[in-house]
């Protein structure tokens, strides 16, 4: 009997460390598959890692380095094609180059100005006979002190139709002087034409300048 139970004894404690044998090396497998399969997972989950990541900065630098057209709207009536920004900036140069030979000719203008008003003040001719004209000379019919007296005598000369004008003067140590003068006379030709008039109405003149 004694012998029996030793045995019985030994192969329950052989079952019991094959099982916890067993237990240790499934849990070590589940481990092992638990970690795999969080790895994998996580690794699918990233949206730029491994060769995805490398392709999109390809694509970016094409998107940047194509810069935008940029085109200019046009109003209703004209040509349907857009301009593009150099188009623009070609008509805006040329614009301005016609602007600036445009400046140009007006800024030529007052020298040309200059030039006909110089060369039209070269004709003096005229101004001799303005001199004679400033020499014209005049007819004194009397000279009054009393401006009554002056007065009488140019409403005689209206009368036989000559206008005369009165010049008031101050004369030193004989006072105030009443003149009646007749003209001005150009030539002497009216002169002698209107000293005949006067002497024919009893009036005596003098020329005087």
């Amino acid at each position: 009997m004694a012998k029996n139970t030793g045995r019985t004894r030994n192969g329950n404690g052989g079952k019991g460390s094959s099982l916890l044998t067993g237990l240790v090396i499934g849990l070590l497998i589940g481990a092992v598959v638990a970690v795999g399969a969080a790895l994998y997972i996580n690794r699918q989950a990233l949206p730029f890692f491994g060769s995805k990541q490398d392709k999109v900065p390809a694509s970016s630098s094409k998107a940047t380095d194509a810069p935008p057209k940029t085109e200019v709207l046009r109003p209703a009536g004209s040509s349907s094609t857009p301009q593009t920004a150099s188009a623009v900036a070609s008509q805006t140069v040329a614009r301005k180059a016609s602007e600036a030979d445009r400046f140009d000719f007006y800024t030529v203008l007052p020298g040309l100005a200059e030039k006909g008003g110089k060369e039209a003040k070269k004709p003096e001719a005229s101004q001799p006979a303005k001199t004679e004209a400033s020499k014209a000379a005049w007819l004194q019919v009397g000279a009054f002190q009393s401006e009554r007296d002056a007065d009488n005598l140019k409403a005689k000369l209206a009368l036989i139709g000559i206008e005369a004008r009165i010049q008031t003067v101050q004369i030193a140590d004989k006072g105030t002087w009443h003149r009646v003068r007749v003209g001005p006379y150009n030539t002497p030709a009216d002169i002698d034409k209107a000293r005949a008039q006067l002497q024919a109405n009893g009036i005596e003149s003098s020329v005087v300048k």
